[in-house]
């Protein structure tokens, strides 16, 4: 069956050189493996250092899929990628946050709502609309920081 493939499958991306390649297994590994399966995330988290945006980007949506909610290393991991260099990245990041942070902890919180002064249009869009769905009644991060961006000249954002 499939859970006899994935070693071979993670061992094979760790060697494969080409990019598309690599994107391709990263989500192929995500499609096959299990949630929680710790081989393949330990796998993604390298993944998430590679220089082609196409396997980070493809890493960060793996990993959403695949960790156990509340998974504070894949937390760790992936609110480090709020900081790429490539806007598509670090939307994926606050989706990514969105969904495997399910306490909405005040940490996380504050983290995505620092996204919502993205120098790009659509990563403060779309982090308006997740601070929106994890945010409750009356939260002092998130009124606090939606607050400051009220001003924005944007008015997707505002």
């Amino acid at each position: 069956g499939n859970m006899r493939a994935l070693p071979a499958l993670a061992n094979f991306l760790e060697q494969v050189s080409g990019e598309g390649v690599r994107r391709t297994a990263v989500e192929a590994l995500a499609q096959v493996a299990e949630k929680g399966d710790e081989a393949v995330l330990f796998t993604m988290k390298k993944m998430l250092r590679e220089k082609d945006v196409g396997v980070r980007l493809a890493a960060v949506r793996a990993m959403a899929k695949l960790a156990e909610e509340g998974d504070q290393e894949v937390l760790e991991e992936v609110s480090s990628m709020l900081l790429d260099e490539e806007p598509c990245v670090r939307l994926a990041a606050v989706q990514a946050l969105e969904k495997v942070d399910e306490d909405n902890s005040k940490q996380v919180m504050e983290m995505v709502c620092a996204c919502m002064a993205d120098p790009d249009h659509s990563v403060r869009t779309v982090t308006v609309e997740v601070v929106k769905r994890m945010s409750g009644k009356g939260d002092e991060v998130v009124l606090a920081s939606a607050c400051v961006h009220m001003e924005d000249p944007d008015p997707g954002v505002r």
